[in-house]
Formats: structure tokens, sequence, C-alpha cells
């Protein structure tokens, strides 16, 4: 009977896992190079919270952008300079609403990594206690746990940076607004990598692993057959008489 309920929860498992959720358009259109809200001063403190709870480190952010300037491999001219200052206002209103999206579809991917997260650690669990061989599995939980970390970790440096293309001053430092959205799309790209390696984990690794414990559960889980109902049914009819 405990078998048959691991099967069942293995099932639902693996349709759990069918689940790797996609970054939405919006949040990929942070790539473009289209984001940031108003400006503001250059010394306010990023203490921006991580989705586990950690904090990013307290440097102003005239700080972080003389760390993002030291990434720039090209400086803009002095053409290039003019065109952004001209632009990179209308640019910052918008990425205040690319960040909101970009907030929600982080809150959503996490929580939905969290739920895989659990869901597999219950049934790696239940294998064990069944006495099913879960050396592997263990194993590919720790890794979808180290994938998701990556994730969580990457998500908050994105998040933060990108805070601070829509508060740098872009008019008086255009420079510095160029520099900032560079380093956001690089964050964003590793972003989008880690999502992938953690779906393309969970669906070529984890879950064809599942599917093996699973046949191999049903394998050692008595079945009824027709001849046992009828046996069953022919006690009960003897019972009665």
């Amino acid at each position: 009977m405990k078998k048959t309920r691991i099967l069942l929860s293995m099932a639902a498992t693996l349709s759990v896992l069918a689940f790797a959720p996609v970054i939405s358009a919006a949040t990929n259109s942070a790539t473009n190079g289209n984001s940031s809200p108003d400006a503001s001063t250059s010394s306010t403190p990023a203490s921006t919270p991580a989705s586990d709870g950690t904090k990013q480190s307290t440097k102003t952010l005239a700080e972080r952008v003389a760390e993002y300037k030291t990434k720039l491999a090209t400086q803009p001219t002095a053409a290039q300079q003019t065109t952004l200052k001209a632009k990179c206002k209308a640019a910052q209103v918008i990425g205040k609403t690319l960040a909101t999206k970009v907030t929600a579809s982080d809150t959503t991917r996490a929580k939905a990594y969290a739920d895989i997260d659990a869901t597999l650690g219950t049934i790696v669990s239940r294998l064990g206690d069944a006495d099913a061989d879960i050396k592997t599995l263990t194993e590919q939980q720790t890794k979808v746990k180290e994938l998701i970390k990556t994730y969580t970790t990457d998500a908050a440096a994105y998040s933060a940076v990108l805070a601070d293309v829509n508060t740098v001053d872009c008019v008086a430092d255009p420079i510095a607004f160029k520099a900032t959205l560079e380093v956001a799309r690089t964050d964003r790209a590793a972003l989008n990598k880690d999502a992938a390696a953690i779906r393309t984990y969970i669906t070529d690794t984890v879950k064809p692993s599942l599917k093996t414990a699973q046949g191999s559960l049903a394998k050692d889980t008595p079945t009824t057959t027709t001849t046992d109902k009828s046996d069953a049914a022919n006690a009960t009819k003897k019972e009665d008489q």
C-alpha cells in the first residue's frame, strides 16, 4: 500500500517537474537596452534584499557605478554621449515599468523552483522509506538545489543593477548610464542561462531518474489480476451463504 501511494506521488511529481517556468518576454526585454527609471542622487546606498533573504553589499550608487565603469569595454564617443543624454530619461521611464515586471517574474519563478525542490525532496524521502536506491536521486536533488541557489543569487544581482540603471543621473553622466546598462545586460544573460540550466537538468536528468525509480517500484508492487478479483468475489459469496 505504501509503495502504491509513493507511485501515485511520483506521478504527481513528474507532472510538477514538467513545469520548468520560462522567463517572460517582458523580462527578456531588459537586454534590449531600453531600461531605466527616474534619475536620483548618486549617494543612495543599496541594500537590496535577495530572494533568499540575504542582502546585497551596502555600497553607494556612486561606488557601484565606478565599478560598472571599469567593466565598460568601449567608451562612448562624444556624439554617442549626446544621444544618450537625449534618450536616457525616456529609457528610464520604460525601465521603471520593466523593473516591476522583472520582480514579479522572478518572484513567480522562485516560488516554482521552491515547489519543485520541496516536491522532489518529499519523493526522495519516501523512496528511501520504501528501501529504494536513492543515491543517484539524492545527488541530483543536491545539484538542483545548487542550480536554484545560483539562479537566486544572480536574480538578486540583476535586480540590483537594474535599479541602478533606473536611478543613475544619466544626463549628468551618460557614461555611467551606459556602463550600468551593459552590466545589466550581462547579468540578464547570466540569469537566462541559469534558468535554462535548471530546466535542462530537470528535464534531461531528474525526470528520467524518477521514471526509472517509478518503474522499479511498480515491478515490486503487487498488482490485482482478474483472477485475484474473481477469487475474492467468490470468497465473498461463500461468506454470505
